[in-house]
């Protein structure tokens, strides 16, 4: 493979949503060039999903909102010879506010009551059934346990038999696209 970048694309492409993708791909099918790019550490734009880990480093980069977008700012350190920085205008905020709030249990803090009683207490409280129980998870667990779900920055939901999905299956993009049923729905609701 070569390792240089051709000099003239048809197509130039910044972002990496959704929208994005789709036109590079089309695009690309047909035989243009495209040369894509995109600012971010991760894919997807604002319709990316992140684990929990990369949720946390999300939230970071929105607070700290570093940016070249200034033509004085000093990127002569980024080039080596010969080669030239063309800053491209970053599109507007799309998130406000960002910050998170964790609502997990303190580490020393017991999981469930029974689970530290004596033995004798375990028989008291056998014949009473227990109809609910609620157990949190700590940080460090939620942390260790990352991996195990996905956070959609802007949650979406295609029907199965709409227009959209027809559209992704008769262009050929399903191909590169993994269909899941809904299996539930999570919301935080401040009471």
């Amino acid at each position: 493979m070569d390792d240089d970048l051709a000099e003239k694309y048809d197509l130039i492409i910044q972002g990496t949503g959704l929208v994005e993708c789709l036109i590079a791909g089309a695009a690309a099918r047909v035989g243009k060039t495209v040369l894509h790019l995109d600012h971010n550490c991760s894919y997807g734009g604002q319709w990316a999903s992140h684990n929990l880990s990369g949720l946390l480093e999300w939230v970071d980069q929105q607070h700290k909102n570093v940016t070249l977008t200034e033509p004085g700012d000093d990127v002569d350190f980024m080039c080596e010879e010969g080669q030239t920085v063309v800053l491209l205008n970053r599109p507007a905020a799309v998130y406000f506010n960002v910050r998170s709030q964790w609502h997990t249990r303190q580490e020393s803090e017991p999981m469930d009551a029974v689970d530290n009683a004596s033995p004798e207490d375990h028989l008291k409280d056998a014949d009473i059934p227990q109809t609910t129980s609620t157990s949190k998870m700590s940080k460090s667990e939620m942390l260790r346990e990352s991996r195990r779900y996905n956070i959609d920055l802007a949650p979406k939901i295609l029907y199965s038999r709409g227009q959209m999905v027809e559209l992704l299956i008769s262009s050929n993009v399903a191909r590169y696209l993994e269909f899941k049923s809904i299996t539930r729905q999570l919301c935080w609701r401040e009471d």
